[in-house]
């Protein structure tokens, strides 16, 4: 059993649909899984899982606000693999 953290930001809901349907996908298979917004995320919690998911809204073929911030932060946290 992996633990996965599927991380999503979402203007209209699809994003969250997609997320939440991952997470309920990967926990029936067994997985431990928590799905988040990026202001919940922490680097402690980044270096506690064994997966890492994250998706979000582009706007004019960027990444919005809260993702690149996350993005920043997966970028300081201890990671492996």
């Amino acid at each position: 059993m992996a633990k996965v953290l599927i991380v999503y930001d979402s203007l209209r809901g699809g994003t969250k649909r997609i997320a939440d349907l991952a997470g309920q996908l990967l926990t029936e298979s067994g997985h431990q899984v928590t799905v988040a917004k990026p202001a919940k995320v922490t680097a402690a919690d980044l270096e506690a899982v064994d997966f890492l998911m994250f998706g979000g809204p582009t706007y004019h073929k960027d990444l919005i606000g809260p993702m690149k911030t996350f993005l920043f932060k997966v970028a300081d946290a201890k990671l492996a693999g």
